[in-house]
C-alpha cells in the first residue's frame, strides 16, 4: 500500500502484485507506461488516474485497474497511451459526492480504448470524450452516464448487472446485438 500520490515516469510493471494507492496516480513522460500483464495484477487508486506516457499497446493485457476518482489520458507522447486488450479491466468505483469524469485523448479501436469497463453501483460518470470499449461493458444499477453527445462504442458485449442506468446525451455505437434489450430511449447509431 502507498499513502499519497504516485507519479510514474518510466515503465511500471505490477508483475503479478497488487498495489493500493491512497491518492492520485499520474503516468507521464516519453518512457512512462503502466504494465499489467498478469491476471493477479491489481492497482486500486483512491483518487484520479491520469495517463500521458508511452504506448501501452501490448502492455495492458490482463489484471484490474480500479479507479475511485476520475480517469483521463493524454496524447503528448503517444496516441496509444492507454490501449488495453486481452483480459484487462478498468473498474470505475466511486460512490460519494457528485461523480467522476471519464475521457480518452485519442479514442479509437486502433488508438486508445478500454478492453473491459465496469461502472459500479451509485457511480455517476460524465464522459469528456468518445469512449471505446473493445470487450465487455458492465454497469450496475442506479448509475448515470452523461455526455454532451459523445459516443460510447461497445464492441464486445454489455451487461446491465442490476437494473436501470440513466444515459443522458450519450450516443451508443457498435453492433446492435451487444446492447441489452432494456435500452428504451437512446439513439443508436451503427458504427461505420
Amino acid at each position: 500500500n502507498r499513502s499519497g500520490d504516485l507519479t510514474v515516469s518510466q515503465s511500471f510493471d505490477l508483475n503479478g502484485h497488487a498495489l493500493d494507492v491512497d491518492g492520485n496516480v499520474t503516468v507521464t513522460g516519453a518512457a512512462a507506461r503502466l504494465v499489467m500483464q498478469n491476471s493477479t495484477d491489481a492497482l486500486t487508486v483512491s483518487g484520479d488516474v491520469t495517463i500521458n506516457g508511452a504506448t501501452t499497446n501490448g502492455y495492458l493485457t490482463d489484471g484490474t485497474l480500479t479507479v475511485q476518482g476520475s480517469f483521463s489520458s493524454g496524447s503528448t507522447f503517444s496516441t496509444q497511451a492507454f490501449r488495453a486488450s486481452g483480459g484487462h479491466t478498468v473498474v470505475i468505483d466511486y460512490n460519494e459526492g457528485t461523480g467522476v469524469t471519464l475521457g480518452l485523448a485519442t479514442p479509437g479501436t486502433g488508438t486508445e480504448r478500454f478492453q473491459n469497463l465496469t461502472i459500479t453501483e451509485f457511480t455517476d460518470v460524465t464522459l469528456t470524450s468518445d469512449i471505446v470499449v473493445q470487450g465487455l461493458f458492465q454497469v450496475d444499477a442506479d448509475n448515470a452516464v452523461s455526455a454532451g453527445g459523445f459516443d460510447l462504442h461497445v464492441a464486445g458485449g454489455w451487461t446491465d448487472l442490476e437494473g436501470p442506468t440513466l444515459f443522458d446525451q450519450v450516443f451508443l455505437t457498435g453492433d446492435p446485438s451487444v446492447l441489452p434489450p432494456t435500452i428504451l430511449s437512446n439513439e443508436f447509431v451503427d458504427a461505420p
